[in-house]
């Protein structure tokens, strides 16, 4: 349960570096990992394929059922997406695990922590880490006797995590144009490319989340800058990810020597509380930028706002047909922007 709800909880203090010899559970977490969090938009619309091919033509209804569901996936669910979106998001789960797994062998293999451990123990264990690093928290080795580049790596990805199902969800909403107040004449096609989309919102989440992780690290470097100046486990590096992970709800931590706790047990109590605060707002930033069309039930009120689209779409069109001179008009909705 805890590898499929991706909450990174262990019985055992050292969280899962007993087992970084024993394949078969590591693997077992990994595809709980996975199936439960980045994989579960691609799992399920692979399901519902595999539904629809495999029901007799007898069955018209539910092969109907299953088409509807592949073509409009998005007026049904909000994590079922349009196959696009979905190979879309295969190959971007695909590109930064395999990036995780060459870094941590590339990186990592002359350093203590895997001079004991055989080369297949050392591809698996990068392959869960990299894995887990991203979602779930869980650690088969030590972080904090990782390389420093390594740690880094991981620093990135906990904090792109949510973006590519985030990013795919927005991008997928057919009322994403009202969302963002736009609407245009004879670019309009162009405007409804995917790349528009990925683009405008990769900006909007680097400009409103990064100020959050930016502010918590000063605050915490201000509230541990005793720590941090002296010899100690705490530094800017650990400090950057502790807040980094809890921006990004992973549960990672680089650890404190002879204790059992993470290493955000040994900060002062502010700390905690800006910690908490981190974790807060960032499990809050994959969320759609308005109320999704897929969790509304139909009423006038939304027949009302597509009629009001329709309108300014067509009342653009004929604008930008009467002017020559203005080729691309642009209209926004001040209260959808803000």
């Amino acid at each position: 349960m805890s590898s499929y709800n991706n909450l990174g909880l262990a019985h055992l203090d050292a969280s899962l570096v007993p087992f970084k010899n024993a394949p078969f559970p590591l693997i077992l977490t990994i595809i709980l990992i996975l199936v439960g969090n980045t994989a579960y938009a691609i799992l399920l619309r692979f399901i519902i394929w595999v539904l629809y091919k495999c029901t007799p033509s007898s069955q018209s209804l539910r092969r109907e059922t299953f088409r509807y569901l592949l073509d409009h996936p998005r007026r049904c669910y909000t994590l079922l997406f349009p196959s696009t979106q979905t190979w879309w998001l295969l190959i971007v789960l695909i590109t930064i695990t395999i990036a995780e797994v060459v870094c941590f062998i590339a990186l990592d293999f002359w350093l203590p922590v895997l001079q004991d451990l055989p080369w297949p123990s050392r591809f698996l264990d990068g392959f869960f880490q990299s894995v887990a690093t991203r979602n779930a928290g869980f650690s088969v080795v030590g972080i904090g006797d990782l390389n420093p580049g390594t740690q880094l790596v991981y620093i990135v990805a906990m904090y792109i995590s949510v973006y590519p199902v985030a990013i795919s969800m927005r991008n997928s909403n057919v009322y994403q144009e009202r969302a963002l107040g736009i609407y245009r004449g004879e670019d309009e096609e162009k405007m409804r490319r995917p790349d528009f989309f990925v683009l405008t919102q990769i900006q909007r989440q680097l400009t409103s989340d990064i100020c959050w992780v930016i502010a918590g690290i000063f605050c915490i470097c201000v509230i541990e800058s005793a720590a941090i100046i002296a010899p100690s486990p705490i530094t800017m590096g650990t400090v950057i990810y502790e807040c980094v992970s809890a921006f990004a709800n992973v549960g990672g931590s680089t650890g404190y020597p002879n204790t059992s706790t993470s290493q955000a047990g040994q900060y002062h109590t502010l700390s905690k509380l800006v910690l908490i605060a981190l974790m807060y707002r960032g499990r809050h930033r994959g969320l759609p930028s308005a109320i999704d069309r897929a969790i509304l039930l139909p009423s006038e009120q939304l027949e009302q706002q597509e009629v009001e689209d329709q309108i300014l779409k067509r009342r653009n069109t004929s604008l930008t047909n009467q002017s020559s001179n203005i080729p691309n008009v642009m209209f926004y909705s001040r209260s959808s922007t803000l």
